[in-house]
């Protein structure tokens, strides 16, 4: 069975990447200057429909890709650097760089605990994510 998303957005803009969350009311997607979440309205027979509750960042910033933590509770984007975002609040909690080259890819770990990041030279830092929000802390692999 197919289904329809119809996308309730202020332009219309054409989306790079595309996450749901694991229970499947959110969902977050993007391209290179902006991401958006968007909330599960209703789902009627082929069509669900989806309504943008937040988009971030403003215009200007360039964005290779986000994701959500596995409870999605949080976001992490990276361009040339990593920043996370609380979900609910729309706030930046933090950004770090931890690398002089871009991140090209970005993702949790099953349990949240770590966010994997991969560089476009080939290096991929694995951060703790239970001290990160205290202190900036990575271990590369």
């Amino acid at each position: 069975m197919l289904q329809e998303l119809t996308f309730d957005v202020p332009h219309k803009e054409s989306f790079s990447w595309l996450q749901v969350s694991h229970n499947g009311q959110l969902i977050l997607m993007g391209h290179l200057h902006s991401f958006y979440i968007a909330t599960l309205m209703h789902n009627m027979g082929n069509e669900l429909k989806y309504k943008v509750v937040r988009r971030h960042p403003p215009k200007g910033l360039l964005f290779y890709r986000a994701v959500f933590s596995p409870d999605a509770t949080l976001v992490a984007a990276c361009n040339s650097d990593v920043e996370i975002w609380n979900v609910e609040s729309g706030m930046l909690i933090k950004q770090f760089r931890g690398h002089s080259d871009h991140v090209c890819s970005i993702a949790f770990t099953r349990d949240g605990n770590d966010l994997v990041t991969g560089y476009v030279d080939g290096t991929l830092k694995m951060w703790d994510l239970t001290s990160m929000l205290s202190n900036d802390s990575s271990k590369q692999v």
